[in-house]
């Protein structure tokens, strides 16, 4: 269990840029993965501010299809209107092949740790060209939610091949329903 001081006032997520690491893990953040394919980017250029960014590939394991990523959550409740965002791109020299993809994800947790609603933005593919593009989304929290989430995810299809760059993450509380 990792416990991180966070302003309660104003809560946002903690080392968005990817730039401080704990040995191969980035601090902050909790990471699934075979625990080689989600890392620092070894390129310092290929991040899109400061020295930092993530490299994320599948984990080539055979099965059809696989999930990696990264995911971080801070306190909410219900009516709370929570937007996450990241800049993506296909990482450079090494594009996503095939039906990978990657996206980025905002779900809401009840106390007990268990998803109760997610939404999620689909944004890079095969097909798109290696500039950092910002993605957001954002959704209102359901009844029984206790912390909102942000997750950063690539989708591995049939072992294809290619990888994805994540930077400048963000996370935060914009609103409140009535």
């Amino acid at each position: 269990v990792r416990v991180y001081s966070r302003r309660g006032d104003d809560p946002r997520l903690q080392n968005t840029g990817f730039e401080a690491t704990a040995g191969e893990y980035f601090t902050e953040w909790s990471e699934y993965s075979n625990f080689t394919n989600v890392r620092a980017d070894p390129v310092a250029s290929n991040a899109r501010s400061g020295d930092g960014a993530v490299q994320m590939f599948g984990r080539f394991n055979g099965q059809a299809s696989n999930n990696s990523g990264l995911f971080q959550e801070l306190p909410a409740a219900e009516g709370d209107v929570f937007q996450v965002g990241a800049f993506a791109r296909n990482r450079p020299g090494d594009a996503l092949a095939g039906a990978s993809f990657a996206q980025i994800k905002l779900e809401f947790v009840n106390a007990n740790g268990q998803v109760i609603d997610a939404g999620r933005l689909r944004h890079t593919d095969a097909s798109d060209h290696g500039y950092y593009e910002e993605h957001l989304l954002r959704r209102t929290a359901p009844p029984g939610t206790a912390f909102a989430r942000a997750v950063l995810e690539l989708v591995q299809q049939n072992n294809a091949a290619g990888s994805v760059n994540y930077d400048d993450a963000t996370l935060r509380k914009v609103g409140a329903t009535p």
